[in-house]
């Protein structure tokens, strides 16, 4: 996974993906989902079987569902991902949601972006 101040950018596999509050439903405007994300491959990297990954994207922003809160399991994505301890300070007090499998939560976290 990317080493702190690098962004990486993946391929991979939806294997599972937390809960996501309805848009002004809930008393808070942001939301962040976990996505286990499985099958990676790094680009411009060596290709290693059975890579996978904890990742954190915004799902809702200002009462606005954002596009990975559309993801859902098998979906295939890109995404660009930075270490959580780059973003942990400014993210960390945001409304979050986890995947439901304990042995994937505890799974260092990257953030994630959708990348085109």
């Amino acid at each position: 996974m990317p080493k702190a101040n690098e962004e990486v950018v993946v391929s991979g596999t939806v294997e599972a993906v937390s809960t996501v509050p309805r848009a002004g439903t809930v008393p808070y405007k942001d939301h962040i989902l976990a996505l286990h994300l499985t099958d990676l491959t790094v680009q411009g990297g060596r290709q290693e079987e059975h890579l996978e990954a904890l990742v954190y994207l915004w799902s809702m922003r200002d009462n606005q569902l954002t596009p990975a809160a559309n993801l859902r399991q098998g979906d295939h994505i890109n995404l660009r991902l930075r270490a959580w301890a780059d973003v942990a300070e400014q993210y960390e007090k945001i409304n979050r949601s986890e995947v439901e499998d304990p042995s994937v939560q505890l799974q260092e976290p990257c953030w994630g972006e959708i990348a085109q």
